[in-house]
């Protein structure tokens, strides 16, 4: 399998504040303005006008798309990041990789692919 994915964290004063995951130049919405994500670009440009550092970006690289899914999904359910859209779903991340599955749970799978 490939390994041409990434998992990608914005910070703000060192808090995580967005995650997603990617290829290529994915990444860059998140730090230009121009993310599809409002909130996002809200900090972006609330932190510009005020004159403080701009959110910083990290990547893991050298995934392949399962194994990025899996990051992405982790980190947004232990960090909450409050540029992620938390309140969408039950659970809005399925559940966390080696967990039990509860009834009424969403599989990752599902999630990612928007099968329910």
């Amino acid at each position: 399998m490939k390994k041409d994915y990434y998992v990608y964290t914005v910070t703000l004063d060192d808090i995580i504040i967005y995650v997603g995951k990617g290829k290529g130049k994915r990444s860059d919405h998140s730090v230009n303005g121009r993310s599809s994500n409002k909130e996002l670009n809200r900090v972006y440009f609330e932190y510009e006008l005020l004159g403080h550092s701009k959110p910083l970006v990290s990547l893991e690289v050298r995934l392949t798309e399962s194994e990025a899914l899996e990051r992405e999904h982790t980190l947004i359910y232990t960090h909450k990041p409050r540029c992620n859209d938390l309140l969408k779903y039950k659970r809005p991340y399925g559940y966390v990789f080696g967990e039990d599955i509860e009834e009424g749970d969403i599989p990752l799978s599902e999630f990612k692919m928007g099968l329910f």
